[in-house]
């Protein structure tokens, strides 16, 4: 299984069989405590699906920005405290006791303040109908008790609990075999996002057969040659007989439709198979060597920015053919071309 183990301890002294012997409950553990195989529909299924185990320990995703995320922060800016409660009190700090507290000491009414818990490292998250009051309150950080602790306060920006990043390489690809239905904005972003990137333009398309764009992405080198890509069968709305004759009806249908898997038992998909071709890349990373000679590698500060050109040939998958001819050897840049 992967290299999984499961650890499994049996019991002494278990239970009673139908030919009046005993047998014992084999136990494995399982979110933090031990399950016995026994209570599971199939006792002879060691590992299941979703188990901590067999789930890796990190994933990285990328969510696009959208412009629900920026109405978020014009609407909550300068309004959003986040307080966390300092000190080694056992008494935990909680929504009504720190509203009774801010209360008291600045005369805020409950329908003036709205606290929520948060996430850590902030104990709570207190949202004022305005900015005036939120920031008498922020003023008094480390100046009010409660629950036996002192109260830090801060506002909430969007780079609470995050860490800088950044998508370094600007490169020009191909989607070769691109599903039909999915020539549009929305979905090219969403297969962008999958693949670690960002759109940046869509290039007019020459036909319906490849599909050229250019994108920020983390690493060029982990978008794979072949993508499958993964489409959800319609909706209700779609399927109805007769399918509706206009945009409006459609939307209508949609609206008043129940939606739910295509199927009581599986959501269905489609899988389409697609070639990516990578065709450019701006590279200003380190160079990829190894066991060169320092007399050979770049000064310390040299400016290594550089676009690589590549090959590609219409149904085939990048690299599969040799063709030294038609390569074009990575090329320095200068600013007026960046």
């Amino acid at each position: 299984m992967g290299g999984a183990s499961v650890t499994s301890t049996t019991l002494s002294g278990g239970s009673e069989s139908e030919d009046g012997g005993t047998f014992s409950a084999a136990l494995v553990p399982g979110g933090g405590s031990s399950r016995s195989l026994l209570a599971r529909a199939y006792p002879q299924e060691i590992w299941r699906r979703g188990e901590p185990c067999l789930r890796p320990e990190r994933s990285h995703v990328m969510l696009t920005r959208t412009p629900s995320m920026d109405a978020f922060e014009a609407r909550h800016r300068g309004l959003v405290l986040l307080a966390t409660a300092v000190g080694d009190g056992e008494e935990a700090l909680t929504p009504a006791a720190l509203l009774a507290a801010i209360q008291e000491r600045f005369g805020v009414l409950p329908s003036e303040l709205s606290i929520e818990v948060a996430c850590p490292p902030h104990d709570l998250w207190l949202l004022f109908s305005t900015e005036e009051k939120c920031t008498v309150v922020l003023q008094s950080s480390m100046k009010l008790r409660c629950c036996r602790r002192w109260i830090k306060f801060e506002r909430w920006v969007r780079e609470i609990r995050g860490t800088p990043a950044a998508l370094e390489y600007k490169c020009k690809l191909s989607f070769e075999g691109l599903p039909d239905q999915a020539w549009s904005k929305q979905s090219v972003k969403g297969l962008l996002k999958d693949l670690g990137g960002e759109l940046i333009e869509i290039i007019p398309p020459k036909n319906r057969r490849e599909l050229e764009v250019m994108a920020w992405l983390r690493d060029p080198s982990k978008v794979g040659k072949v993508v499958d890509v993964e489409i959800p069968e319609p909706m209700l709305a779609l399927c109805t007989d007769p399918p509706p004759q206009s945009l409006e009806e459609f939307v209508d249908r949609e609206m008043a439709s129940s939606y739910g898997p295509s199927s009581p038992r599986k959501k269905k998909t489609l899988l389409y198979p697609m070639i990516c071709h990578m065709k450019e890349v701006t590279d200003r990373g380190p160079l990829l060597v190894e066991g060169l000679p320092d007399a050979w590698l770049p000064n310390e500060g040299e400016d290594l920015t550089r676009k690589h050109r590549f090959s590609t040939v219409l149904g085939q998958i990048d690299g599969s053919i040799c063709d030294f001819e038609g390569v074009k050897e990575s090329e320095p840049l200068c600013m007026s071309q960046m």
